[in-house]
C-alpha cells in the first residue's frame, strides 16, 4: 500500500527534506495549499519557495455563502496576492464549501478540480493541510490518490502542515446543519439509504 513507505518529519527535518529531496535536479513539484484567512496559509509556501525551484501550485480558496467584504476575506485575499507571488506558475480556484440550500458540496468540487488536472510529468504532490478544512483535505487527498493509481503513477504524495494549537482553539468551525456523509467516504451508505426508503 502507499502508505506502507511513509515516514514523518518534523520541525528543521522538514525545510531540510524540501531542500534535499523537493529541491534535487529532476524533482517536478506541484503544491496544493488553502488560499485562506488563517496566517498560517502562507508559511508552507514560503518554505517550499525558498528550497524548490520551479514549483507549481494550485491554491484553493473555499468559498461560502453569505461572507462579503470582512475582515476575513481581506486577509485571504492578501494571503493568496502573497503567495501567487512566491509561486509564479499559479492557479488560485474558488471552492464553494455549501450550495445555496446548504448541502454540502466542497468535497465533490474539489474533486471536480483534482480530475480535470495533468499529473504525467509530476514526481511530487505536497498537500499543504494548514488552512484546508476537513471537509476539503479527505475528499482531496483521497482523490489525488486515486487518481494517480488509475493512471499507474509513481508520483509521491506529500502531506505538511503548519502547527498552531492556540490559532485552532481561535477558529470557530462553520458546520452544515444537516447531517451528511463526507464526499469520497460515503461506503455502503448511500446503498443502505435507497434500501430501507
Amino acid at each position: 500500500m502507499r502508505w506502507d513507505r511513509c515516514i514523518s518529519l518534523r520541525g528543521m527535518e522538514v525545510s531540510e527534506f524540501a531542500a534535499n529531496y523537493l529541491g534535487a535536479v529532476g524533482r517536478n513539484v506541484v503544491l496544493i495549499g488553502g488560499a485562506g484567512f488563517d496566517p498560517r496559509s502562507t508559511q508552507i509556501t514560503q518554505m517550499l519557495a525558498r528550497h524548490v525551484k520551479g514549483i507549481k501550485a494550485l491554491f484553493i480558496r473555499e468559498e461560502r455563502p453569505g461572507v462579503g467584504q470582512t475582515t476575513l476575506r481581506s486577509r485571504a485575499d492578501a494571503n493568496a496576492d502573497h503567495m501567487k507571488k512566491l509561486v509564479s506558475e499559479s492557479d488560485v480556484a474558488a471552492i464553494s464549501v455549501f450550495a445555496n440550500d446548504g448541502a454540502v458540496i466542497g468535497g465533490r468540487e474539489v474533486a471536480r478540480l483534482l480530475s480535470a488536472q495533468s499529473w504525467a510529468s509530476v514526481t511530487d504532490v505536497v498537500i499543504d493541510l494548514s488552512a484546508l478544512s476537513k471537509g476539503i483535505v479527505f475528499p482531496l487527498v483521497r482523490c489525488l490518490m486515486e487518481s494517480l493509481d488509475q493512471q499507474r503513477l509513481r508520483t509521491n504524495i506529500h502531506l505538511m502542515v503548519y502547527e498552531d494549537a492556540g490559532m485552532d482553539q481561535s477558529i470557530v468551525e462553520v458546520g452544515c446543519d444537516r447531517p451528511s456523509m463526507m464526499a469520497g467516504f460515503e461506503g455502503a451508505w448511500g446503498f443502505l439509504q435507497s434500501i430501507t426508503a
